[in-house]
């Protein structure tokens, strides 16, 4: 039994399908160019199954109002990771500049007595 093409979740209009050979199938809309690649039955269970534009929106939605995400402690996990950073750069700008101390010596190459 073959099931129908539902209208395109984006925009509503009707779809295409197209093919490539015998394995590759496709369900295309033309006003809005959404598309799915796969077998011509999963292709079509995709096309037919995939979430809506409204369903998504609204699932951003119930995230956006969850308390939970707007609590100060959420901040730890991108401080701690940029902290690191912070230190691994020092540490690399502190071996930079002793290795360039070593080969330059200040009072020779910048200014300091000149002999």
């Amino acid at each position: 039994m073959t099931q129908p093409i539902k209208p395109c979740p984006h925009c509503g209009a009707q779809p295409s399908f197209g093919q490539c050979g015998e394995t590759s199938h496709w369900i295309e809309c033309w006003e809005c160019d959404g598309n799915t690649y796969l077998s011509h039955e999963d292709a079509k269970e995709a096309w037919n199954t995939r979430s809506s534009e409204a369903f998504i929106r609204a699932e951003i939605s119930k995230l956006e109002a969850d308390e939970r995400l707007h609590q100060p402690r959420a901040n730890v996990f991108v401080n701690a990771p940029l902290a690191m950073v912070q230190v691994t750069i020092e540490g690399t700008l502190n071996g930079l500049y002793t290795a360039l101390g070593e080969l330059c010596p200040s009072d020779r190459y910048f200014g300091g007595n000149q002999s």
